[in-house]
């Protein structure tokens, strides 16, 4: 039995924002933000898999994985398949961006979906579970949550009264 999740992503300058999903509920089962100042060291970010050693591994094995949610929702970790999907600022090419105002910082989503482990000592099983991982620009990111809201989680500020529905 096949248990979905989502990992969503958003990358800015200051901080991380980590949210994972199990598929068809509303609600996240886990939300964590990681200020970048004290989540990565500066002589990592040279490294290709930053994002992934000092931003997912941490997220999983802290909040997801060990005593972490995702274990209380399927225990069997064969059973558990991940997509991803990273928002960051910049311009997004070939499922990457680099963010030239972090020492040049790749967050590459081809790598984070084909990744058994980092080098470090501490990957989490979670990590391998990653089937698919698309990186998308912020302002995108954006602009697919606005679509998925109702009239009623909208609120008028100016402009016509009138709300076109396009569906």
């Amino acid at each position: 039995m096949c248990v979905l999740f989502l990992l969503l992503g958003w990358y800015q300058q200051t901080n991380s924002r980590m949210s994972l999903y199990k598929l068809n509920d509303s609600q996240p089962c886990v939300v964590q933000t990681f200020r970048n100042a004290t989540q990565i060291p500066l002589i990592a970010l040279g490294n290709p898999n930053v994002f992934i050693e000092y931003i997912i591994e941490p997220f999983f094995n802290q909040y997801c994985w060990n005593d972490g949610i995702a274990k209380q929702l399927e225990p069997d970790i064969s059973n558990i398949t991940i997509v991803a999907c990273i928002a960051s600022a910049g311009a997004v090419s070939q499922n990457q961006v680099r963010l030239t105002n972090l020492g040049n910082m790749l967050i590459d989503g081809n790598t984070i979906q084909c990744s058994d482990s980092s080098a470090s000592a501490s990957a989490s099983p979670l990590l391998k579970r990653i089937v698919r991982c698309m990186v998308i620009n912020d302002f995108v990111a954006q602009g697919y949550g606005c679509l998925t809201l109702q009239k009623d989680q909208v609120l008028h500020l100016y402009g016509p009264d009138t709300v076109f529905d396009i569906s």
